[in-house]
């Protein structure tokens, strides 16, 4: 019996805000689309997920790598509001939220979770959260699921687990969780429906 329902946070609850900010930071301000990468997807950007930089240290390095007519703050900026609400997931999040246990896998940043939090007031919606930051590894390391797990008091295959990144989904599998890939939300409300979980 299903009793817990676990999301990953960027390309599911809300689109990949680092490739369209990457996307944008080549359309406004002119960088390579290896610079954005090197900023947002490089070793450092890693580090800051996994709570082994402090803001002020990525922010510094940031800094290191752009022109300097260009602030940190303005790359912080384009990478955090390219997090928008996937259509219809919040919907489903909140009609489930009533029936089951929810939770949160996410490698991601503090700061950012935060940010989104005040913008979107999601965390309200989830029973556990699990991430990157809080464990110092991010996805697709075992620990991850196996927190969750322990925090829901469950086990696996009282679980589904949905993400964007076939990588997450197979580790998932290979624990026993029911896990889907997400495309969008009418596609995960139809696969929740093949394994007998009524959302309305």
């Amino acid at each position: 019996m299903i009793k817990a329902i676990i999301f990953d946070l960027g390309g599911v609850v809300f689109r990949d805000g680092t490739k369209y900010a990457i996307q944008e930071m080549k359309e406004k301000l002119q960088f390579s689309e290896k610079l954005g990468n090197e900023l947002l997807l490089g070793e450092p950007a890693s580090d800051f997920r996994k709570g082994l930089l402090t803001p002020e240290q990525f922010w510094k390095y940031v800094q290191t790598k752009i022109p300097p007519q260009i602030k940190a703050n303005k790359i912080r900026s384009i990478w955090y509001t390219n997090y928008v609400a996937f259509p219809g997931s919040f919907e489903l999040i909140k009609e489930l939220s009533s029936k089951f246990k929810l939770g949160i896998i996410s490698g991601n940043i503090k700061e950012k979770v935060e940010y989104l939090d005040e913008k979107y007031n999601f965390r309200k919606y989830f029973d556990v959260e699990v991430y990157s930051f809080d464990l110092q590894t991010t996805k697709p390391d075992r620990l991850m699921w196996e927190k969750a797990l322990e925090l829901l008091n469950l086990d696996a295959e009282e679980c589904i687990y949905v993400d964007d990144n076939p990588e997450s989904v197979d580790t998932a599998n290979s624990l026993g969780f029911k896990a889907i890939l997400f495309k969008d939300a009418s596609q995960v409300r139809k696969e929740l429906a093949d394994l007998n979980v009524k959302v309305d």
